[in-house]
């Protein structure tokens, strides 16, 4: 929690910082550490896991929906199925 010092409390604190009565060391914040993320630029990911999943299912739903359209106008037996959604560069 924070806390509101009133104005004589900072008065009273700056004053012993400055005669030298407080440490100053004990009061330094400390800086929070950032999470770094590796990126290789020789080799750079365009779509995340989550994008490569909708885009198969994507492609499974267009597989389906053209088997059955295919089979209809055709009258004959059609397959038609995803082989791979990968990325390339």
């Amino acid at each position: 929690m924070t806390e509101i010092l009133s104005q004589d409390e900072i008065d009273a604190l700056l004053t012993a910082i400055s005669t030298g009565e407080v440490d100053t060391t004990d009061y330094t914040a400390v800086k929070e550490q950032k999470k770094v993320k590796i990126y290789d630029f020789r080799r750079p990911d365009k779509f995340s896991k989550d994008h490569i999943r909708t885009l198969q299912m994507m492609h499974e739903t267009f597989a389906r929906l053209t088997t059955t359209a295919l089979s209809a106008q055709l009258r004959a037996l059609v397959g038609v199925h995803v082989a791979s959604v990968d990325l390339t560069s």
